[in-house]
């Protein structure tokens, strides 16, 4: 999906999900993408990687030392790009050091869910 408006600062959001679409063509994003991401890493901004999202925050780096969770569809693709990376295949979702994976599908609700209530109530 081409971004339709310019990228705002980061901080003004509470959290930013990152989907990654299809695995090949995640190479051909933008480097402004992938630069929003550092740039909003930096500033502390909780990112969300669903699905192949979690490719593209481990593609720059953002996942070191984080427990990522990973769709059993995909795991030894990430596996075999990240094997440094911890993952889980078994959890809803996972929450560290300002990363949330969540492997997609109806795990996702779970996540909502949670996300709801901890700023809701």
């Amino acid at each position: 999906v081409e971004a339709d408006a310019p990228y705002i600062n980061p901080t003004d959001f509470d959290y930013i999900a990152v989907i990654g679409g299809l695995l090949p063509q995640m190479a051909k994003a933008p480097p402004r993408h992938r630069q929003y991401l550092r740039v909003a890493a930096a500033a502390r901004v909780p990112l969300i990687g669903i699905c192949t999202g979690v490719f593209a925050l481990a593609q720059e780096g953002l996942l070191a030392g984080v427990r990522t969770c990973v769709h059993p569809f995909h795991e030894q693709d990430f596996r075999s790009i990240f094997p440094r990376v911890a993952i889980s295949t078994r959890d809803d979702y996972l929450i560290g050091d300002g990363r949330i994976t969540v492997p997609g599908g109806v795990s996702i609700l779970s996540l909502m869910t949670d996300l709801v209530r901890k700023h809701c109530g």
